[in-house]
């Protein structure tokens, strides 16, 4: 990799130096020194500004200067840093486990179980990170539970974005970056003093990258192949010292090669059936994959947001009190979101959207925060947060179902034995033969179907409009009842209401064969109420050493499965996730420098556990019965003696299973049941390990 950054350059300069190799200073001068000490790592991850060590929960942190000194260029990158995260992102959905539970993306209809919340905006689309990696102040990684703060839908956890503000001086810069596999990413920004109390700020990022990463041997080209085109601007308004308000705008165009999938196994059947339609299919895990439809993607992300915070310090008798209000709208705009359905070769049948998909959002936050020596004359430090939060949100999804032709069909059939029901235990010709015939006659059979006019309607059309509104309100404190000892105490109430419109027609007998397709329009409304409670115990004798034992509860709402081909399980009842930690985090001199250490254990007990499966063509989010996650995070930075030498490490173990999941769908085969007890068995997107050094 190349990286070339130029920062904080005068204007003169700035043209210049984008093109030839100049000494650069970085914007932010302020460096580890090591040898010496480690700086204060300041989080928002409750609400309110702390240092790493005060904070009773697990929670990893990667500064933006570290990001951009390490190269790396997407959260799937960041995700190497962190332990017991795995990312999986894309221009129109992102798949976020953590401690080894991830809601995944194959249902663009149902909420992420980790919760997205960038410069204080809670977002419900785990796609509208891809317009905010560039230009990070810092990103902060909450694990476990975190309802009682941030709501439904972090059940797994919460990712805290928070992006670079206008600091009020002249600077700016470019960032350039030459990958492997031709990826090229180009982050301008710069910063303008608008008089002395207004700043502004200004980043963008064009990329483009991984060709040839994946080659599909059929179409001859590379798949995936993201490219981003975003530009965010930041205003801030400080009138006073007391007060101070930014107004944020965002957009982002995403788009990719959407055949991104691998073939691990093919029966032989299946393999020389795919063969007669391309001779270079294989089925072992290397860089090539094979579909004949040409399937892509495309989404763009918007949004604008607004905050004020109003600092009302030495009101009713506390030190340090604040309120603040934060306003967000955003869309997610799928234009393009098509797949090759049948995974091969064969030109069977696609999918493909009908018309663009919504997803838009209004959020609305208002909280009082505040800190004192102590409350009301008892006791010693204390703090506290509580506020109100609104929601109003919209997806539209527009899906069209469809067989390309009827000779393939019938080839793709004869191969698979079950997938189509057509035969049940065994298939009555070989697979070459089948798609030899398949490819010869089925010319013939499109054309006999085109003058039998009932026939020529193979596809599906399937529709979701659904609507939610949510409102809740929250507290939390912590507060040192002895010198040394703090109680934890918080909980929030959620109510929300989700209404579906689902929609789905068609007059071909092969699709309701091979799907579980009925003609229908069903209306359903889904209410739900939530309690999500937090207590714990908190000892920290100094700044630099603390351990917590907390209890805390998380919500994930139900919600509509998006391509409903049968009003048969459209819906899917609210999962929630009940964990007990026990962490340290201190910072100590060790062999001649100074470390950071922060280890938790934990144990997380899921209920209602929401799975995605694939049955009969579709990909449906179903409710498994129980699981449960335990283990533990840990991660240090230590300043080593030798000068300029620092070693960051960080290790997880998530052992994340199946309680109790008797009634799985069975597995694929002829003659296996249709149900399987998979109780004990790993949950998906669930490493075991994972670590850094």
């Amino acid at each position: 990799m190349l990286q070339l950054r130029l920062l904080e350059l005068r204007p003169a300069m700035l043209l210049a130096c984008a093109v030839i190799a100049c000494p650069v200073q970085a914007e932010d001068d302020a460096q580890d020194d090591p040898g010496e000490r480690l700086p204060d790592v300041i989080v928002t991850s409750q609400k309110i500004a702390q240092t790493l060590e005060e904070v009773p929960v697990s929670v990893s942190t990667l500064d933006g200067n570290s990001m951009r000194d390490s190269g790396l260029n997407s959260y799937i990158d960041a995700q190497n840093y962190i332990p017991n995260v795995a990312i999986s992102l894309n221009s129109t959905a992102g798949t976020f486990a953590i401690r080894g539970y991830a809601t995944a993306t194959t249902n663009p209809g149902f909420d992420p179980s980790v919760g997205m919340v960038i410069d204080g905006v809670y977002y419900g689309r785990s796609q509208f990170l891809n317009a905010f990696f560039f230009d990070v102040d810092r990103l902060e990684v909450l694990r476990g539970p975190q309802g009682t703060l941030f709501g439904k839908n972090t059940t797994a956890g919460v990712l805290n974005v928070v992006t670079r503000a206008p600091e009020g001086t002249f600077g700016g810069g470019v960032e350039v970056q030459l990958n492997g596999y031709g990826a090229r990413v180009i982050q301008p920004s710069i910063q303008i003093p608008l008089g002395s109390e207004v700043s502004l700020r200004f980043s963008g990022n064009w990329s483009e990258g991984d060709q040839g990463v994946q080659h599909n041997t059929y179409l001859d080209r590379g798949e995936n192949n993201p490219e981003s085109l975003s530009g965010r601007l930041r205003l801030r308004y400080t009138p006073d010292e007391n007060a101070q308000a930014d107004l944020e705008l965002f957009q982002s165009r995403e788009t990719m090669g959407n055949n991104a999938f691998q073939f691990a196994f093919l029966t032989d059947k299946m393999l020389q059936t795919a063969r007669v339609y391309d001779r270079r299919i294989e089925a072992t895990v290397d860089d090539t994959t094979s579909a004949n439809y040409k399937a892509e993607s495309e989404g763009t992300l918007r949004g604008v947001n607004a905050s004020f915070t109003y600092n009302l310090d030495n009101r009713f008798g506390i030190p340090e009190l604040a309120v603040t209000t934060i306003i967000g709208g955003a869309e997610s705009i799928t234009k393009a979101k098509n797949l090759d359905a049948d995974f091969s070769p064969i030109p069977f049948i696609h999918d493909q959207l009908a018309e663009p998909s919504l997803y838009r959002q209004i959020t609305d936050e208002v909280r009082l925060v505040g800190r004192g020596d102590n409350f009301l004359g008892f006791g010693h430090e204390f703090n506290f947060v509580t506020g109100a939060f609104l929601s109003n949100s919209r997806f539209t999804y527009s899906d069209i179902f469809k067989v390309d032709n009827l000779g393939a069909a019938a080839a793709y059939c004869n191969a698979s034995a079950t997938f189509c029901g057509l035969f049940n235990g065994g298939s009555p010709l070989p697979g070459g033969v089948g798609g030899t015939l398949g490819q010869t006659l089925g010319a013939v059979l499109d054309r006999v179907t085109a003058l039998a006019g009932g026939l020529t309607d193979q596809q599906a059309l399937v529709t979701i409009d659904q609507k939610g509104k949510s409102y809740s309100v929250f507290g939390q404190f912590e507060a040192f009842l002895f010198e040394d000892w703090a109680l934890i105490g918080g909980v929030r109430y959620g109510n929300e209401t989700k209404t579906a419109v689902a929609h789905s027609e068609s007059g071909s007998l092969l699709i309701k064969g091979i799907t579980s397709q009925v003609d229908h329009t069903t209306v359903r409304t889904i209410n739900e109420e939530d309690y999500s409670p937090r207590a714990g115990i908190k000892w920290q004798p100094n700044k630099k050493l603390s351990a917590f034992l907390t209890f805390g509860q998380g919500y994930k709402s139900g919600g509509f499965n998006s391509r409903p081909l049968s009003p048969e399980n459209l819906s899917s009842a609210p999962a929630t996730a009940t964990s007990v930690e026990l962490g340290t985090k201190a910072l100590i001199d060790w062999a001649g420098g100074p470390m950071r250490i922060s280890a938790t254990l934990y144990q997380t007990n899921f209920s209602n556990l929401q799975v995605s499966t694939f049955i009969k063509g579709d990909f449906l989010v179903l409710n498994a019965a129980t699981a449960v996650s335990r283990g533990f995070d840990f991660d240090i930075h230590w300043l080593t003696p030798a000068h300029g030498f620092s070693v960051t490490a960080s290790a997880g173990l998530a052992d994340a299973r199946y309680k109790s999941y008797p009634n799985a769908p069975g597995i694929a085969e002829p003659g296996n049941a249709d149900t399987q007890d998979i109780s004990g068995k790993r949950l998906s997107f669930a490493p075991k390990w994972t670590a850094s050094l």
